[in-house]
């Protein structure tokens, strides 16, 4: 299946606003929040894999811009607009890292495992056998397995809205970790991916 047969079929399906009746049938093996490069990566090949999926936005569509329609009588909500092409940051760019950090929350935390030796003996500590999740720690989470710094924003457009959907290039001498096991292939490879 292609990306156009996923835009065929998703069109298919138009829920009203306002109206949840046509989404209460629809029955759905996976349920995706979110249709940023993530989500809708993600919901690709779950598609192509023969799974019925749905995908809903969680949070807000703060990168739309509205418009007066022609007629001067309502708004025209115009999708695609970006915040980073805003006039405040097109003359200071550096004020659109702000938006960026305060959108981001992180994904996962790895507990520590070090102990405090100045904490009296006697002080609270969790049962180890069913330690908390607090604050994005997942006590289950392997340490070697974090990524470390990994956020996630919510907004219509998810991640995209920040990173402008671009997808930076790796330098072939510094940064292009190999996917094959000779240099050339890899790169051939890496040239095939981008």
């Amino acid at each position: 299946m292609t990306l156009a047969h996923l835009r065929e079929d998703a069109s298919s399906i138009n829920i009203p606003k306002n109206n949840n009746a046509a989404l209460r049938d629809f029955i759905a093996d996976v349920f995706i929040a979110g249709s940023g490069p993530i989500g809708s990566t993600y919901a690709k090949l779950l598609v192509e894999a023969g799974f019925k999926v749905i995908m809903c936005e969680i949070g807000a569509a703060d990168s739309f811009r509205a418009a007066t329609t022609k007629d001067g009588k309502g708004e025209a909500f115009i999708p695609g607009a970006h915040k980073k092409n805003e006039i405040e940051y097109q003359k200071d760019i550096d004020r659109f890292v702000h938006v960026i950090n305060g959108a981001l929350s992180p994904v996962s935390v790895p507990v520590e495992k070090t102990t405090a030796d100045t904490l009296d003996p006697a002080a609270w500590n969790a049962d180890l056998t069913k330690p908390p999740v607090t604050n994005g720690k997942n006590p289950k989470q392997s340490v070697s397995g974090n990524l470390s710094g990994e956020s996630v924003t919510r907004g219509v457009g998810g991640m995209s809205t920040h990173w402008t959907c671009a997808t930076p290039r790796f330098h072939r001498e510094v940064e292009l970790p190999l996917i094959e096991k000779d240099e050339e292939k890899s790169f051939q490879e890496w040239q095939r991916l981008y």
